[in-house]
Protein backbone atom coordinates (compact mmCIF):
# COMPACT_ATOMS: atom_id res chain seq x y z
CA UNK A 1 0.00 0.00 0.00
CA UNK A 2 1.17 3.86 -0.36
CA UNK A 3 2.14 5.92 1.95
CA UNK A 4 -0.42 9.17 1.22
CA UNK A 5 -2.91 8.60 4.09
CA UNK A 6 -0.01 8.29 6.89
CA UNK A 7 1.86 11.58 5.35
CA UNK A 8 -1.81 12.84 4.82
CA UNK A 9 -2.44 12.17 8.87
CA UNK A 10 1.26 13.30 9.22
CA UNK A 11 0.89 16.73 7.53
CA UNK A 12 -2.84 17.59 9.67
CA UNK A 13 -1.02 16.67 13.16
CA UNK A 14 1.93 19.20 11.41
CA UNK A 15 -0.75 21.89 11.59
CA UNK A 16 -2.28 21.28 15.13
CA UNK A 17 -5.47 18.57 13.84
CA UNK A 18 -6.19 15.84 16.31
CA UNK A 19 -6.69 12.58 14.08
CA UNK A 20 -8.06 9.95 15.16
CA UNK A 21 -8.27 6.34 13.05
CA UNK A 22 -9.84 3.41 13.89
CA UNK A 23 -8.35 0.29 15.77
CA UNK A 24 -6.52 -2.66 13.99
CA UNK A 25 -9.20 -5.21 14.06
CA UNK A 26 -11.39 -3.04 12.24
CA UNK A 27 -9.28 -1.96 9.58
CA UNK A 28 -8.78 -4.06 6.28
CA UNK A 29 -5.34 -2.35 5.90
CA UNK A 30 -3.74 -0.69 8.95
CA UNK A 31 -0.82 0.93 7.40
CA UNK A 32 -2.23 4.21 7.39
CA UNK A 33 -4.24 4.13 11.14
CA UNK A 34 -1.27 2.76 12.90
CA UNK A 35 0.70 6.31 11.66
CA UNK A 36 -2.01 8.44 13.61
CA UNK A 37 -1.75 9.48 17.19
CA UNK A 38 -4.50 8.22 18.79
CA UNK A 39 -6.10 4.83 17.84
CA UNK A 40 -9.38 3.87 19.18
CA UNK A 41 -11.85 1.00 17.81
CA UNK A 42 -15.21 2.55 15.91
CA UNK A 43 -17.34 2.32 18.33
CA UNK A 44 -15.57 4.99 20.62
CA UNK A 45 -14.82 7.34 17.96
CA UNK A 46 -18.13 9.28 18.11
CA UNK A 47 -17.50 9.69 22.09
CA UNK A 48 -14.19 11.00 21.79
CA UNK A 49 -15.00 13.50 19.33
CA UNK A 50 -17.71 14.88 21.21
CA UNK A 51 -15.40 14.81 24.29
CA UNK A 52 -13.18 17.11 22.10
CA UNK A 53 -15.60 19.46 20.96
CA UNK A 54 -16.96 19.92 24.67
CA UNK A 55 -13.71 20.52 25.67
CA UNK A 56 -13.00 23.57 22.74
CA UNK A 57 -16.36 24.97 23.23
CA UNK A 58 -15.62 25.15 27.17
CA UNK A 59 -11.93 26.87 26.39
CA UNK A 60 -13.52 29.26 23.89
CA UNK A 61 -16.30 30.40 26.20
CA UNK A 62 -13.72 30.79 29.38
CA UNK A 63 -11.59 33.05 26.51
CA UNK A 64 -14.51 35.08 25.53
CA UNK A 65 -15.70 34.97 29.43
CA UNK A 66 -11.96 36.45 30.54
CA UNK A 67 -11.65 39.33 27.91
Amino acid sequence: MGQDGAQGLSLLRSQGWHTIPHDEESSLVYGMPKAAVEILPPEAIAANLIQQIMFINLAYLRAILVN
